[in-house]
């Protein structure tokens, strides 16, 4: 049986590519890399990059939101792979955030409130989880960046 192929019929179990110098076989190699791996390649440049998302997107709240939502995404997930103490935390306000952005879109597709809508101006309560996540983000993200500032970098392997 030929190595790493197949055993039925069209279908390849595994694949173990040969030992080579051949840049196109590395870059198969890498590009077969999880999700985890990429990112934990520089977590310390993807948390700056979140930190920055979350900045950013402040300054206008609604059409920041699209900045928002993806840098506490980003945030979140890193948080996860680096095994950070405060995940969960940033996970909790990647979840109010997102609710937070969902109701504001609908209640701005369904007119907004207050004035002529027949809404009165205590819908806006609806949206307060949007803030709330925005600062408990912004605060486990730092607390995140802090703490993976502060552990050693992995030494890189001699070959």
């Amino acid at each position: 049986m030929a190595r790493g192929y197949t055993v039925a019929r069209t279908s390849v179990l595994f694949h173990a590519a040969p030992a080579t110098n051949n840049p196109r076989a590395k870059e198969s190699i890498t590009s077969a890399m999880s999700l985890k791996e990429k990112l934990m390649r520089h977590p310390r440049v993807l948390l700056i990059l979140a930190l920055g998302s979350l900045l950013i997107g402040a300054v206008r709240p609604t059409a920041g939101s699209l900045i928002v939502l993806p840098g506490a995404g980003l945030a979140t997930l890193v948080g996860f792979f680096a095994k950070s103490r405060y995940r969960r935390f940033v996970s909790k306000a990647f979840v109010l955030i997102l609710l937070g952005v969902i109701a504001m879109f609908m209640l701005s597709a369904a007119g907004g409130f207050g004035g002529n809508t027949g809404r009165s101006r205590w819908w806006a309560l609806v949206l307060l989880p949007y803030p709330v996540g925005w600062f408990m983000a912004l605060a486990g993200t730092f607390l995140t960046v802090l703490e993976v500032f502060n552990r050693p970098r992995p030494s890189k392997k001699q070959e």
